[in-house]
C-alpha cells in the first residue's frame, strides 16, 4: 500500500514537473526532430572569413561583466528572499546601494571576448522594423521582458546587432542564438543602452533557457 502511494506520489510529481517545463520540452524536441537551417545569415563575405578563420566560443551572460561587477549584482539578483518582508528590506537597501546602482548603468566590459567569435542565447528586443515587417536592428538581451515589460538590464549585459539584409519579425517570445563577432561599441536607444555589439554571422532558433545571470 505504501509502496503504491509513493509511486503515486512520484507520478504526480513527475507530471507538475512536466507541465511545468512543457515549453522547454517542445522546444528540446524540436531541436532533436527538425533540422532547421538558420533564421539569418549574412551574405558580407568579410565577416564570414573573418568568422570562419577563428574558432567559435559559446559564452553566457555573466561572462560579459566583469568580476567586481558581477560580485555587486549578486547581492541583489541571486538567492533571494522568499520571505515577503525580507525581500521589501532587499528592496530598499538595493536602492541605497551606491555600488549597486551604479552597476545597473554600468558600460564597463570584458575584454577578453572582443573581436572573437562567439555564440550566445537571449531574447531580440527589435529595435528597427520596417513597413515590410522586415528586422533591420536589435538588442540581445539575457531574459524575456527586458526593455519593454521590464527595466533594461545594465549595459553590459545587452548585445546591439544590426541587420544590413534584413530579418523577417519572428515570435520574440523564443530564445535565440545569435554568433558572430563581439565588438566594443556603445549604442544609445530609448528601449537602453548597450555596451556591446556584434558583427552578425548567425540567427538560429535556441530551444533551451538563456544563461541569465540573475537565475543563479
Amino acid at each position: 500500500m505504501i509502496k503504491s502511494i509513493i509511486i503515486l506520489i512520484i507520478f504526480l510529481l513527475c507530471g507538475v514537473w512536466a507541465g511545468q517545463h512543457s515549453k522547454t520540452i517542445w522546444r528540446y524536441i524540436e531541436r532533436i526532430v527538425i533540422d532547421e537551417p538558420p533564421l539569418y545569415e549574412a551574405n558580407n563575405t568579410a565577416n564570414t572569413q573573418g568568422f570562419s578563420a577563428v574558432p567559435l566560443i559559446t559564452i553566457g551572460w555573466s561572462e560579459l561583466l566583469p568580476t567586481e561587477e558581477k560580485q555587486i549584482l549578486s547581492r541583489y539578483q541571486q538567492n533571494l528572499p522568499t520571505d515577503l518582508t525580507d525581500q521589501v528590506v532587499l528592496s530598499l537597501q538595493a536602492t541605497t546601494d551606491q555600488a549597486y546602482q551604479a552597476t545597473l548603468q554600468s558600460t564597463n566590459i570584458v575584454e577578453n571576448f572582443l573581436n572573437k567569435a562567439i555564440s550566445i542565447s537571449g531574447f531580440i528586443v527589435p529595435i528597427d522594423v520596417q513597413e515590410n515587417i522586415n528586422m533591420t536592428s536589435f538588442f540581445l538581451v539575457p531574459y524575456f521582458g527586458a526593455c519593454l515589460h521590464y527595466p533594461p538590464p545594465p549595459p553590459n549585459q545587452l548585445i546591439y546587432v544590426t541587420l544590413p539584409d534584413g530579418m523577417p519579425a519572428t515570435d520574440f517570445q523564443m530564445p535565440y542564438t545569435i554568433s558572430g563577432i563581439l565588438k566594443k561599441d556603445l549604442y544609445e536607444d530609448p528601449l537602453g543602452t548597450s555596451a556591446y555589439s556584434l558583427d552578425l554571422l548567425t540567427v538560429e532558433k535556441f530551444y533551451e533557457q538563456p544563461d541569465n545571470f540573475r537565475m543563479h
